[in-house]
This record gives C-alpha cells, structure tokens and sequence, in this order.
C-alpha cells in the first residue's frame, strides 16, 4: 500500500444547473478558487460537465495553460433534465441511464475536451453515479482513473476489472453546506478533526470540495486553512493523473 504524504485537492464544477445564484455561478468560483491554487503553488484537478466546456470554451482555451491545474470529465449535463433521471433511476435502478445513454454522453463529453485542446483522463461521474457500463465504456475511451468511491480515512487505489483505477475520497464531502446553515460549522469542525488525524497518521488524503461550495462556507477561508494546513506538515499536492507516476499502485 502507498505510504506518502500526498494531498489530492478535487472539485466538480457544472454549468448552469438552475437560476439558484450558487448554481448558475459555479465556474466563477471556480476561476477565484484557481487564484488561491496558483498564489500557494500547489496542484488541483476539477471535474467539469461537457457542457460547461461548450459554454466557455474561448475561458478553458486560456486555463489549460496553468501546468499545475488539470481538468477531467464530469458527464456531459449532470443527469439533466431531472425527469429523465428519476425514470432511469425507477425504470433501471441507474440515475446515469441505460448503456447506449452513458455511451452518448461520454463520448460528447470527450468530444468538447478534444474542441478545447485537452485531454480526458481522469473522470468523476455526476453524483458519484457510476456503474460497470461506465467503467467499462470509460475504459474504452481511454481514461485512466476514476474516482467515485468514499471512504474516510481509508486511501484506497486499485485497479478493477475493466483495467480503470479507482481513487477514493477519503474526507468528507461538501454537499451538506448550504448558506448561512448553522450546521456549517459543525462541519468545519469535523473536517479539520479528520485532517488532522490524517495528517497525524500521515495518511494519503483524496479531498473532494466543490468551489462555490467554499465560497458559500465562508469565502474561500476554510479552503484556505486546509491548505495551509497540509503544507505545514510537508504534504505534496498532486493532480489526480500524476497518480500514474507511483510505482507501487496494487
């Protein structure tokens, strides 16, 4: 098992979800959180929808040029629209939809990837909704990794059968906060608990933490402690790919 003080700092980024301020807004907190990335140096990948690509393609044309950020595939329209997805979900137990579905929307999502320059390896389904047909037609269109697993405290880094790594989360996710939520706080607090274990254990720590999220907590002050935190105790931050680059994967 890897043993190595690494920090992966993730975050899914979709485009106009509804005409909520926080859902229509999530690629511009999504530029400001990029802003803190480049002024500590460290390293982060965002999991983006097809169709946020095909709306801000001139946008992601320039932000490929920042080395230490990478970007990977997040379904093309986030399970939309809602209808669809509930009758995938009754009629096949499957909120991604039957094959020939998932086929469609994986390859139009690798497609707007390709019109923008970049390249497609690594992938977060939408909701963590993933099944065999997505792995195994992931698989075909030549993503390497996949991380829709979750596990705290536990890293987790195999290889399943269709040939895909699979990385888990291992911190809490942020879906829960929501503005001026007094339960917020409650989940700070048990966020900075669990690094800190982490941390202590020198454990590798998979972050899943979406931007308007952190901006909606409390401006981008949480995200930046977390941060500060890893680099006070010496931990590198790595893109999801540059997980390819270790040896010892079992």
């Amino acid at each position: 098992m890897i043993n190595k003080k690494i920090a992966i700092l993730t975050g899914d980024v979709h485009h106009k979800l509804s005409n909520n301020y926080w859902d229509k807004n999530e690629f511009e907190c999504m530029k400001e959180e990029i802003e803190i990335i480049k002024k500590e140096k460290i390293k982060a990948t965002f999991f983006i929808t097809g169709k946020l690509l095909n709306e801000k393609q001139k946008e992601f044309l320039q932000l490929k040029e920042i080395k230490d950020i990478e970007f990977g595939g997040h379904t093309y329209s986030a399970f939309q629209p809602n209808l669809l997805r509930l009758f995938f979900k009754f009629i096949l137990n499957s909120e991604y939809g039957p094959r020939f579905w998932q086929k469609n929307d994986i390859q139009k999502t690798k497609t707007e990837f390709e019109r923008s320059g970049l390249k497609m390896n690594c992938w977060r389904t939408h909701s963590y909704k993933s099944n065999n047909n997505t792995l195994d037609l992931l698989f075909k269109q030549n993503v390497k990794i996949i991380s829709d697993k979750h596990s705290i405290g536990i890293f987790d880094l195999t290889k399943n059968k269709f040939g895909i790594l699979d990385l888990c989360i291992t911190m809490p996710k942020d879906e829960v906060i929501e503005p001026n939520l007094e339960k917020n706080i409650e989940w700070i607090n048990n966020y900075i608990k669990l690094l800190n274990e982490s941390v202590k254990k020198k454990e590798m720590i998979v972050m899943a933490l979406h931007p308007n999220r952190m901006k909606m907590l409390d401006n981008f002050e949480t995200f930046k402690k977390i941060i500060k935190l890893l680099k006070k105790n010496n931990y590198q931050f790595f893109k999801v790919s540059d997980i390819l680059n270790l040896r010892d994967i079992p």
